[in-house]
């Protein structure tokens, strides 16, 4: 079971709106070797992802945002919830995350990266300052694997070292 789950979604026939997938293509090919970090590329978060959440970890969310200067990326943390779906193939990161806690129990840490597109219309590649911001962005989430690993590790290492103290005081 991979501890970290990526998951690039979008359109790739509406511009800019493709960028979860350019990054999830990229991240693939830098995670390749990883078994810790599984990564997904996907045209939409539909609720058959919920098992695939519910078994990592950690759940990032990559994708494209309107509104902003085109290529400003936004972090934010999520919580699962609960959000009526209008169309019943699509939902967004929060009710993907409720989903897998109500079906599976659980639901991960989760993050949403997105980066602000310039086009969405109709076509094909991404828009000139997406293309350039797209290397900041793979490095924002490669950053957050990373801290979060190291948060991950020293959280496994605290109690040991807690039970060899008091191990050595009786």
């Amino acid at each position: 079971m991979p501890g970290i789950l990526i998951l690039g979604y979008g359109n790739t026939l509406r511009s800019d709106d493709a960028l979860g997938i350019h990054a999830a293509h990229e991240l693939q090919n830098f995670y390749c070797d990883d078994a810790g970090v599984r990564v997904l590329a996907t045209s939409q978060l539909m609720v058959e992802l919920a098992e695939d959440v519910s078994e990592a970890q950690l759940a990032l969310f990559v994708d494209a945002a309107e509104g902003g200067p085109p290529g400003r990326i936004f972090i934010e943390c999520l919580a699962p919830e609960a959000q009526a779906v209008r169309f019943t193939h699509h939902c967004p990161p929060r009710t993907l995350l409720a989903a897998a806690r109500h079906l599976y129990g659980r639901a991960p840490e989760a993050m949403s990266i997105t980066m602000a597109g310039s086009s969405f219309e109709v076509g094909m590649g991404l828009s000139s300052e997406v293309q350039i911001s797209l290397p900041r962005l793979l490095d924002d989430v490669k950053k957050i694997v990373a801290d979060w690993r190291l948060k991950a590790a020293a959280a496994e290492a605290a109690p040991s070292e807690g039970r060899e103290s008091e191990l050595l005081q009786h």
